[in-house]
């Protein structure tokens, strides 16, 4: 900004509009860049109890943000996942679509298939308890069938995120939460 307001009045100057330069003296200002902020486990606990559903409307939505924190999966490729690619045995799963819009699922980013991840305990203990109260439990079957509860959750949860590059202080973060939902307790 303040670059730009430098070289409109040298112009000014050159074309003799302006006898000085009134930002001289003015330095840039350097922004700093804010550090991503990474959940460490005290507040992973605090968003995912053990019992209960923190700051979470129902199981899927709990389950879904879960496997995104534990995984380091991305939106669309949680929202593509299908039981098929859950090795409940074994504790693997795959990555092998992600939704590319609203309307087509396609290979993952930088088109790489990506097999035999290894799925956190409690993450397949969830994904079991989602699967028991899911309708859709075919192997083909979505996961997490993109229902605008998630979808919501997600997107507001996306802006307060990027307000802050994630909160530091976790009853505000959950404060923050609660606010978004008003009708969710």
């Amino acid at each position: 900004m303040i670059k730009t307001l430098k070289t409109c009045v040298k112009d000014g100057i050159y074309r003799e509009e302006l006898d000085r330069d009134p930002t001289l003296g003015v330095g840039y200002v350097r922004e700093q860049k804010k550090e991503r902020g990474i959940f460490n486990q005290q507040e992973l606990a605090s968003l995912f109890p053990k019992d209960g559903l923190g700051p979470w409307p129902d199981l899927s939505a709990y389950t879904c943000f879960l496997v995104a924190a534990t995984t380091g999966m991305r939106r669309g490729e949680i929202l593509a996942l299908r039981w098929k690619d859950i090795d409940f045995n074994e504790r693997v799963y795959h990555v092998r679509q992600a939704w590319k819009n609203d309307h087509e699922i396609g290979l993952p980013k930088w088109e790489k298939v990506r097999e035999n991840l290894p799925l956190p305990e409690v993450t397949a203990q969830k994904l079991l308890e989602h699967r028991t109260q899911s309708l859709h439990v075919l192997p083909d079957a979505l996961i997490f069938h993109k229902t605008s509860v998630i979808e919501g959750i997600n997107n507001k949860i996306k802006v307060i995120k990027r307000m802050a590059y994630g909160f530091r202080d976790d009853e505000y973060f959950f404060l923050q939460i609660r606010a978004a939902f008003p009708g969710i307790p």
